[in-house]
């Protein structure tokens, strides 16, 4: 339910009511665990809709055989362990390489007409805010990797991906996956994109996980990250409240450049009047940013956000990734032409390529 890519709530059984719809006394009790959840996971959940989180409260609450969230809440308080699979639940993601594939087809021609648009060695830009485990980051950088070779693109990519969960963002780093996950692949792209390793596990090829950053990131109390061609943030929006939402689509608006394309889930779209976008394809919810801002987002106005990786990947970044299709193709080339590579919270002298945080777009 959270800050998830392909995040979703576990599904109650359909025909079973939801208790505190007919019992108002737990409403104090729901208060009191979200409160403990807040503190327990840093996320402001007020922006959420309470209906998706009494779903998950109620469904760890039956779990355990309780009637009440009362009961529930007098467990919680005494079991950090039930706090943690609480969480757990709320952060639960659920994901695949090219889910829905109707939509990657959508996406192609869109990326391919921004790919023609580059001139050789200019930059191309990914967000994938809400990342979870990882597939959907690595589906993208596959799908502009084979688009690249076919038109025969040299460009420097750049896929950031961001989540709140530390857990998923290691294991989406690390790039280890299970066999039957790859199994829609196909052979071409599981030999091209993947290296076998024990136990029936492969790993995402060192040249496409050298294309992405993972870092932490809260969608609703970090700014954006800006200057983005494609930003894709599918089954999030819907689990937020009307004005929290509205807020995000305004800050994914400021991260796109004009033409920037916005992959929304398919229970998603824009505001009635466009707020700033036109729709690409209505049935996969792809639009493109029309025109800037007539303001900032709120936190956009929060101080620079610098964009890299979280954890022990921090060392591993320092050059930029250029894309060939030549046989050398997935190359890491050396130094940008004498220019650091440092962000300045005022007045950079660069714009760096890695980097995506609003002191540098504003340069």
């Amino acid at each position: 339910m959270t800050h998830k890519n392909q995040k979703s709530a576990h599904s109650l059984p359909p025909a079973a009511p939801d208790p505190s719809d007919a019992d108002a006394a737990d409403a104090p009790a729901l208060g009191a665990i979200l409160a403990l959840m807040s503190q327990a996971t840093g996320l402001d959940l007020d922006c959420y809709k309470e209906s998706t989180l009494r779903r998950q409260v109620w469904r760890r609450s039956r779990a355990l055989g309780l009637g009440s969230l009362q009961a529930y809440l007098a467990v919680l308080q005494a079991d950090a362990g039930e706090l943690a699979r609480l969480q757990h639940g709320l952060l639960v993601s659920v994901s695949a390489f090219f889910r829905d594939g109707e939509v990657f087809k959508a996406l192609r021609p869109a990326l391919e007409a921004l790919v023609a648009a580059r001139r050789p060695g200019e930059g191309l830009r990914v967000w994938v805010p809400a990342c979870a485990t990882g597939e959907e980051v690595y589906s993208i950088a596959m799908l502009l990797g084979e688009v690249l070779d076919e038109l025969g693109g040299r460009l420097d990519l750049r896929v950031f991906a961001t989540d709140v969960d530390r857990e998923a963002l290691d294991f989406a780093r690390a790039g280890l996956y299970p066999g039957a996950e790859l199994a829609e692949l196909g052979e071409a792209r599981l030999a091209r994109w993947f290296r076998p390793e024990a136990n029936d596990h492969w790993r995402v090829s060192k040249a496409l996980r050298d294309l992405c950053v993972f870092s932490v990131h809260d969608l609703t109390r970090h700014p954006p990250l800006v200057r983005m061609d494609l930003l894709s943030c599918r089954n999030v929006l819907i689990y937020f409240k009307p004005a929290q939402q509205a807020e995000l689509l305004r800050s994914f608006h400021f991260a796109l450049n004009p033409g920037g394309l916005l992959l929304l889930g398919k229970s998603e779209s824009v505001s009635p009047d466009g707020g700033g976008f036109d729709v690409v394809d209505p049935a996969s919810r792809l639009y493109r940013c029309t025109a800037r801002p007539l303001s900032r987002p709120l936190r956009a106005m929060a101080g620079p956000l610098r964009a890299r990786p979280a954890g022990p990947r921090a060392a591993a970044q320092p050059r930029r990734r250029c894309w060939s299709t030549r046989p050398s193709s997935r190359c890491i080339s050396s130094a940008r032409r004498g220019a650091t590579s440092r962000c300045r919270p005022a007045m950079p002298i660069f714009r760096c390529s890695s980097c995506a945080c609003p002191s540098c777009a504003a340069s």
